[in-house]
Protein backbone atom coordinates (compact mmCIF):
# COMPACT_ATOMS: atom_id res chain seq x y z
CA UNK A 1 0.00 0.00 0.00
CA UNK A 2 2.79 2.64 0.93
CA UNK A 3 4.15 1.75 -3.09
CA UNK A 4 1.25 2.69 -4.52
CA UNK A 5 0.84 5.63 -2.49
CA UNK A 6 4.87 6.66 -3.67
CA UNK A 7 3.63 5.37 -7.12
CA UNK A 8 0.58 8.03 -7.39
CA UNK A 9 2.64 10.49 -6.14
CA UNK A 10 5.18 9.78 -8.46
CA UNK A 11 3.41 9.94 -11.45
CA UNK A 12 1.18 12.75 -10.79
CA UNK A 13 4.53 14.57 -10.53
CA UNK A 14 5.16 13.66 -14.24
CA UNK A 15 2.47 15.04 -15.79
CA UNK A 16 3.19 19.24 -14.75
CA UNK A 17 6.89 17.93 -14.93
CA UNK A 18 7.71 20.16 -17.47
CA UNK A 19 6.25 23.54 -15.60
CA UNK A 20 8.67 23.45 -12.65
CA UNK A 21 11.50 23.26 -14.94
CA UNK A 22 14.46 24.79 -12.90
CA UNK A 23 16.99 26.30 -14.87
CA UNK A 24 13.89 27.82 -17.05
CA UNK A 25 12.06 29.28 -14.13
CA UNK A 26 15.11 30.64 -12.46
CA UNK A 27 14.93 34.26 -13.62
CA UNK A 28 11.18 33.62 -14.56
CA UNK A 29 10.03 36.57 -13.27
CA UNK A 30 12.88 38.72 -14.69
CA UNK A 31 12.24 38.35 -18.37
CA UNK A 32 8.59 38.80 -17.68
CA UNK A 33 9.02 42.12 -15.95
CA UNK A 34 11.56 43.33 -18.47
CA UNK A 35 8.78 42.73 -21.04
CA UNK A 36 6.58 44.74 -19.40
CA UNK A 37 3.90 42.28 -18.34
CA UNK A 38 0.97 43.48 -16.49
CA UNK A 39 -0.79 40.58 -15.62
CA UNK A 40 -0.82 36.79 -16.21
CA UNK A 41 -3.60 33.80 -15.66
CA UNK A 42 -2.71 30.21 -15.54
CA UNK A 43 -5.24 27.73 -16.99
CA UNK A 44 -5.04 23.97 -16.31
CA UNK A 45 -7.53 21.78 -17.55
CA UNK A 46 -9.61 24.65 -18.82
CA UNK A 47 -9.51 26.40 -14.91
CA UNK A 48 -8.03 29.30 -14.05
CA UNK A 49 -5.50 28.05 -11.01
CA UNK A 50 -3.28 30.91 -10.72
CA UNK A 51 -3.25 34.72 -11.36
CA UNK A 52 -0.25 37.10 -11.39
CA UNK A 53 0.13 40.73 -11.05
CA UNK A 54 3.03 43.28 -11.35
CA UNK A 55 2.77 45.92 -9.18
CA UNK A 56 5.04 48.18 -10.26
CA UNK A 57 5.09 50.83 -7.82
CA UNK A 58 6.38 48.91 -5.04
CA UNK A 59 8.23 45.92 -7.53
CA UNK A 60 6.14 42.76 -6.13
CA UNK A 61 4.59 40.50 -7.89
CA UNK A 62 1.18 39.32 -6.48
CA UNK A 63 -0.01 35.83 -6.43
CA UNK A 64 -3.60 34.48 -6.22
CA UNK A 65 -3.89 31.06 -6.24
CA UNK A 66 -6.58 29.43 -4.17
CA UNK A 67 -4.63 25.69 -3.78
CA UNK A 68 -2.81 27.46 -0.63
CA UNK A 69 -6.19 27.69 1.13
CA UNK A 70 -5.72 23.67 1.79
CA UNK A 71 -2.94 24.43 3.89
CA UNK A 72 -3.66 27.99 4.66
CA UNK A 73 -7.38 28.35 5.45
CA UNK A 74 -7.71 32.44 5.23
CA UNK A 75 -5.03 32.61 2.44
CA UNK A 76 -5.78 35.53 -0.09
CA UNK A 77 -2.33 36.20 -1.82
CA UNK A 78 1.09 35.67 -1.75
CA UNK A 79 4.03 38.22 -3.04
CA UNK A 80 7.29 37.94 -4.05
CA UNK A 81 9.60 41.99 -3.16
CA UNK A 82 11.68 41.70 -5.77
CA UNK A 83 15.37 43.44 -6.07
CA UNK A 84 16.66 46.11 -7.95
CA UNK A 85 17.26 42.89 -10.42
CA UNK A 86 14.00 41.69 -10.41
CA UNK A 87 15.23 38.68 -8.75
CA UNK A 88 12.87 37.51 -5.24
CA UNK A 89 13.87 38.92 -2.03
CA UNK A 90 11.45 37.81 -0.04
CA UNK A 91 7.84 35.57 -0.41
CA UNK A 92 5.29 36.80 1.83
CA UNK A 93 1.74 35.10 2.68
CA UNK A 94 -1.01 37.55 3.14
CA UNK A 95 -4.51 36.32 5.10
CA UNK A 96 -7.15 36.82 6.26
CA UNK A 97 -7.50 38.09 9.66
CA UNK A 98 -10.58 36.97 11.45
CA UNK A 99 -10.27 39.16 14.73
CA UNK A 100 -12.06 42.40 15.43
CA UNK A 101 -9.18 44.58 13.91
CA UNK A 102 -9.71 42.91 10.59
CA UNK A 103 -6.14 43.86 9.50
CA UNK A 104 -5.04 41.01 7.11
CA UNK A 105 -2.09 39.25 8.42
CA UNK A 106 1.37 39.40 6.51
CA UNK A 107 4.32 36.69 7.34
CA UNK A 108 7.10 36.25 5.43
CA UNK A 109 8.36 32.40 4.65
CA UNK A 110 10.93 32.86 2.73
CA UNK A 111 14.13 35.17 2.32
CA UNK A 112 16.71 34.40 -0.65
CA UNK A 113 20.18 35.69 -0.62
CA UNK A 114 22.34 35.84 -4.16
CA UNK A 115 26.07 35.52 -4.40
CA UNK A 116 28.13 34.78 -6.96
CA UNK A 117 27.71 31.42 -7.57
CA UNK A 118 25.38 30.08 -5.58
CA UNK A 119 21.75 31.30 -3.82
CA UNK A 120 20.56 30.67 -0.62
CA UNK A 121 16.71 30.39 0.88
CA UNK A 122 15.56 30.38 3.94
CA UNK A 123 12.35 29.20 4.92
CA UNK A 124 10.60 30.61 8.08
CA UNK A 125 7.81 30.06 9.93
CA UNK A 126 5.31 31.85 11.45
CA UNK A 127 6.91 33.53 14.02
CA UNK A 128 9.22 34.59 11.14
CA UNK A 129 12.36 31.77 12.77
CA UNK A 130 13.97 29.88 10.03
CA UNK A 131 13.71 26.14 10.06
CA UNK A 132 15.11 25.14 6.55
CA UNK A 133 17.91 25.87 4.11
CA UNK A 134 18.19 25.34 0.93
CA UNK A 135 21.55 26.14 -1.47
CA UNK A 136 21.57 26.00 -5.09
CA UNK A 137 25.06 26.23 -7.06
CA UNK A 138 25.46 27.20 -10.49
CA UNK A 139 28.24 26.76 -12.83
CA UNK A 140 30.28 28.98 -15.14
CA UNK A 141 27.53 29.38 -17.26
CA UNK A 142 24.67 29.97 -14.66
CA UNK A 143 23.00 26.62 -15.22
CA UNK A 144 22.14 24.68 -11.75
CA UNK A 145 24.66 21.90 -10.96
CA UNK A 146 23.43 20.65 -7.31
CA UNK A 147 20.52 21.88 -4.94
CA UNK A 148 20.90 21.14 -1.18
CA UNK A 149 18.38 21.24 1.45
CA UNK A 150 19.00 21.01 5.06
CA UNK A 151 16.89 21.15 8.13
CA UNK A 152 18.11 22.17 11.63
CA UNK A 153 21.56 21.34 9.68
CA UNK A 154 20.03 17.41 8.88
CA UNK A 155 20.55 16.67 4.97
CA UNK A 156 16.77 16.35 3.96
CA UNK A 157 17.33 16.28 -0.20
CA UNK A 158 20.08 16.44 -2.76
CA UNK A 159 19.99 16.98 -6.53
CA UNK A 160 22.61 16.94 -8.89
CA UNK A 161 22.16 18.31 -12.41
CA UNK A 162 23.77 16.63 -15.97
CA UNK A 163 23.70 18.06 -19.58
CA UNK A 164 24.11 17.17 -22.56
CA UNK A 165 24.01 19.74 -24.94
CA UNK A 166 24.32 17.78 -28.10
CA UNK A 167 21.41 16.08 -27.26
CA UNK A 168 19.66 19.18 -25.57
CA UNK A 169 19.24 17.04 -22.94
CA UNK A 170 18.99 17.54 -18.53
CA UNK A 171 19.53 14.14 -15.93
CA UNK A 172 18.55 15.11 -12.59
CA UNK A 173 18.91 13.20 -9.28
CA UNK A 174 16.92 13.60 -6.41
CA UNK A 175 17.65 12.16 -3.44
CA UNK A 176 15.39 12.56 -0.33
CA UNK A 177 17.10 11.41 2.91
CA UNK A 178 13.89 11.51 5.49
CA UNK A 179 12.16 8.20 5.54
CA UNK A 180 11.41 6.40 3.73
CA UNK A 181 14.77 7.19 1.69
CA UNK A 182 14.13 7.73 -2.28
CA UNK A 183 16.25 8.51 -5.36
CA UNK A 184 14.29 9.99 -8.44
CA UNK A 185 16.41 10.08 -11.77
CA UNK A 186 14.48 12.38 -14.27
CA UNK A 187 15.40 12.89 -17.88
CA UNK A 188 14.53 15.67 -19.72
CA UNK A 189 14.43 16.54 -23.35
CA UNK A 190 14.24 20.07 -23.70
CA UNK A 191 13.82 22.95 -26.00
CA UNK A 192 16.09 26.25 -26.55
CA UNK A 193 13.74 27.61 -23.79
CA UNK A 194 14.62 25.21 -21.52
CA UNK A 195 11.50 23.71 -20.98
CA UNK A 196 10.65 20.08 -21.07
CA UNK A 197 9.85 18.39 -24.40
CA UNK A 198 10.07 14.88 -23.41
CA UNK A 199 10.09 13.72 -20.12
CA UNK A 200 10.70 10.18 -18.19
CA UNK A 201 11.83 8.94 -14.52
CA UNK A 202 13.08 6.06 -12.82
CA UNK A 203 12.17 6.05 -8.90
CA UNK A 204 13.80 3.86 -6.24
CA UNK A 205 11.93 3.70 -3.02
CA UNK A 206 13.77 1.87 0.66
CA UNK A 207 11.14 -0.43 1.45
CA UNK A 208 13.61 -1.85 4.22
CA UNK A 209 17.05 -2.00 5.38
CA UNK A 210 18.19 -4.29 2.43
CA UNK A 211 15.55 -4.20 -0.37
CA UNK A 212 14.66 -1.03 -2.25
CA UNK A 213 11.46 -1.01 -4.86
CA UNK A 214 11.84 0.34 -8.36
CA UNK A 215 9.77 1.88 -10.01
CA UNK A 216 9.73 3.16 -14.05
CA UNK A 217 7.52 6.07 -15.70
CA UNK A 218 6.69 5.75 -19.07
CA UNK A 219 7.96 8.16 -21.59
CA UNK A 220 5.97 11.39 -21.84
CA UNK A 221 6.28 13.96 -24.34
CA UNK A 222 5.11 17.51 -25.30
CA UNK A 223 5.01 20.41 -27.28
CA UNK A 224 5.27 24.16 -26.33
CA UNK A 225 3.95 27.36 -27.89
CA UNK A 226 5.70 30.94 -26.91
CA UNK A 227 4.35 34.46 -27.73
CA UNK A 228 6.00 36.85 -29.83
CA UNK A 229 8.33 37.57 -26.70
CA UNK A 230 9.76 34.46 -26.46
CA UNK A 231 7.47 33.46 -23.19
CA UNK A 232 5.88 30.24 -22.64
CA UNK A 233 1.96 30.56 -22.99
CA UNK A 234 0.41 26.73 -24.24
CA UNK A 235 1.72 23.68 -23.09
CA UNK A 236 0.51 20.33 -24.96
CA UNK A 237 1.02 16.64 -24.33
CA UNK A 238 1.45 14.57 -27.31
CA UNK A 239 0.83 11.03 -27.81
CA UNK A 240 2.88 8.54 -29.80
CA UNK A 241 0.14 9.02 -33.04
CA UNK A 242 0.96 12.56 -32.33
CA UNK A 243 -2.38 14.00 -30.92
CA UNK A 244 -2.19 16.61 -28.35
CA UNK A 245 -4.01 17.69 -25.20
CA UNK A 246 -3.85 21.41 -24.13
CA UNK A 247 -3.05 20.98 -20.50
CA UNK A 248 -2.02 24.35 -19.60
CA UNK A 249 -2.41 27.79 -20.78
CA UNK A 250 -0.27 31.22 -19.85
CA UNK A 251 -2.53 34.12 -20.64
CA UNK A 252 0.04 37.18 -20.49
CA UNK A 253 -1.03 41.30 -20.93
CA UNK A 254 1.59 43.46 -21.44
CA UNK A 255 1.48 47.36 -20.88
Amino acid sequence: MKILKYLILFIGSLYYSQTVNDNAKKNYYQKLIKDKFVTMEVYKGNKLSQKYSYDKKNNKVILYDDSYKQEIPNFLYKEYKLDSLYRIEEENVIAKNDSISKQNITYTNKKYEYHENYTVVNYLNKDSNPYMKEYTFYDDTSRIKESILFSSLVLQKRTTYLYDAKKNKIISETQTFTHPRQTSTNYNGVDKYGYAISYSAILKVQVSMDKNQEIKSGKFFYENQYDSKGNLIKIFSKSKDGKKELIEERKIMYE
